[in-house]
This record gives structure tokens, sequence and C-alpha cells, in this order.
């Protein structure tokens, strides 16, 4: 994993990965620097790693169960450190759907996983945004995660400290 770290003002940081078992690990990464409920968006294109990386976020939360797209089911919950919602909108297009399928993306007591976020018709303000871009046909991801003001400054530091070779 090959990091470049901002200027801390800037609140983001650019990963490498190359592997999925490379992807697992900035998910454990991410997981590791949370210590509160997060709304975390994951966006890519289809095959870009976005449930691989939720399984290194939701491990590091502390859950050892499978891991597994919940692109059919729309959601699946995991009880970790803290309670985990990971959420598909692939097959969404807007808020009506989100209220008839009883999905509350802004539960504030629970971490959100939340892959496809652009499929509402409505913008979702993440807390941390994770953008996964591959090249066709290579393992090789190029990840950009993007923090938020609701983030605080020691979780964005924790990130690089861990990025950059630290305790988990």
């Amino acid at each position: 994993m090959e990091s470049d770290v901002p200027n801390k003002a800037d609140r983001w940081l650019e990963l490498n990965a190359v592997g999925e078992e490379a992807m697992i690990e900035v998910g454990f990464a991410i997981g590791s620097a949370i210590d509160r409920p997060f709304l975390i968006t994951l966006l890519g294109d289809l095959g870009a790693g976005k449930t691989t990386l939720a399984k290194g976020i939701i491990a590091a939360q502390g859950v050892d169960e499978v891991v597994t797209s919940p692109t059919f089911i729309i959601q699946r919950e995991y009880d970790g450190n803290l309670p985990i919602r990971h959420l598909d909108l692939y097959r969404f297009s807007g808020a009506r759907s989100l209220d008839l399928m009883d999905i509350d993306l802004f539960d504030t007591g629970v971490l959100r996983l939340v892959e496809w976020p652009n499929a509402v018709d409505f913008v979702i303000e993440a807390d941390i945004e994770v953008s996964i871009e591959s090249a066709m046909g290579d393992q090789a991801r190029s990840i950009r995660i993007s923090f938020g003001a609701n983030v605080g400054e020691s979780t964005y530091e924790k990130l690089i400290a861990i990025v950059n070779g630290g305790t988990r």
C-alpha cells in the first residue's frame, strides 16, 4: 500500500493498492481509524473493489463473519465495535425507493457503508468518501479518501499514521 499524504488542511489521502488483499488492508486501515459511526460512501465502477474494501472496514470493527455484497438484498447488518449497515444502492432510483424499503441512510447511531451512493436522485453527504479507480483488466487500484467536516482531526491523523506503518 503506497500513500500520498497532502497538507493536513486538504483532508484527503490517496493510496495505491494492487490485488484483493491490498484492498482489504486499505479497508482495515480505514476501519481501524474509525471510533464512531460515520456515513462512508464507496464509489467506483462495477468490479472496482467496493465490497472488498468494505470487508476490511468491517473486519477492523471486530466482525469475524463472512462479508458478502449486499447487491441482491440491498443491505446487510453486522454487530461489531460499532453497529454496521452495509448498503448497495445500485438498483435504486430515488428517495422513494429508500422509503419503500425502510432504509435509513441517516441513522447516526450506525456505521453506514454505502456502495453506489450516486444511484439515488439526491446528494448523500458522506463523512468519508472513498473513490476507487482501476485500470481495465488490471488489479491496480487508485483510492482517494476524502474527509468531511464531521470527521475529527484525530480520525484523520490516526488513518495517516496507520497507512504510514503505525499501530492499528
